[in-house]
């Protein structure tokens, strides 16, 4: 019956978020905070104040910032390999938020309170600082009841390989004696060439060698720190649709 139940179940849609970095060949440091000093820009009126992020906004509010506001900062960017991707994260931005790297809109998001990521790769390609605008709607009839907005939490840039993990969730499925655990893994892989959302085998990079694939590494362990196994797969051709 719980298996039936779960085929008529619809797919939910797996938001993609970059896990955090621990290596990227060629970086030093592969994860830049992006906390710190920000500049606030009043759309109504042009007033402007100096700020560190993360910030809420309520109390600039009280001092007459309208609930149409823009955080700025410069990013000053180390060299970047040529094959690397680079990745903006928001840890949390209460408000709709639209995202300008130097003047080009790269995202608009409307989830006040989650962890949200998007590539900026071409905007910063080449660069040596680019200008990160952050525009913020807050108003509380509109977006939340809760009187705090602005850019609530950390803002991180992360530097990756070409090819990299865009999402991964383990989901642990247990059957009706709730002794048994079936546990599901989905994963997106991003920057396969020709690929779907999985990725593709046998993907000829010009002037490289052939790639045969990847191979995920799954490691379990137990409540108190042993290890209980290790389980390894290839990462098969899958296109959806």
């Amino acid at each position: 019956m719980m298996e039936e139940n779960r085929s008529k179940m619809q797919e939910p849609v797996v938001p993609r978020l970059v896990p955090l970095p621990d290596w990227c060949r060629g970086m030093e440091e592969p994860v830049i905070c992006l906390d710190g000093d920000w500049k606030i820009i009043d759309q109504k009126d042009g007033k402007a104040w100096e700020v560190k992020v993360p910030f809420d906004t309520t109390i600039l509010h009280r001092k007459g910032l309208s609930h149409r506001y823009e955080y700025r900062r410069e990013i000053i960017l180390p060299a970047i390999e040529n094959d690397s991707r680079v990745v903006l994260k928001f840890e949390g931005v209460n408000g709709f938020a639209d995202v300008c790297v130097d003047g080009v809109h790269v995202a608009s998001h409307k989830n006040a309170f989650l962890t949200w990521n998007v590539e900026i790769t071409e905007q910063v390609r080449g660069r040596k600082s680019v200008e990160l605008r952050v525009a913020v709607d807050d108003e509380s009839d509109t977006v939340s009841c809760f009187n705090h907005g602005g850019i609530l939490h950390s803002v991180w840039l992360y530097f990756l390989p070409e090819v990299y993990v865009n999402a991964l969730y383990l989901s642990p499925l247990f059957d009706e004696d709730m002794v048994t655990c079936t546990m599901r893994v989905d994963w997106d892989i991003a920057g396969w060439r020709n690929g779907g959302m999985q990725g593709e085998k046998n993907s000829a990079r010009e002037g490289g060698p052939v790639q045969e694939g990847l191979t995920a590494l799954f490691k379990v362990y137990a409540l108190h720190g042993a290890l209980n196994a290790c389980l390894r797969t290839e990462l098969e051709n899958r296109v959806d649709g």
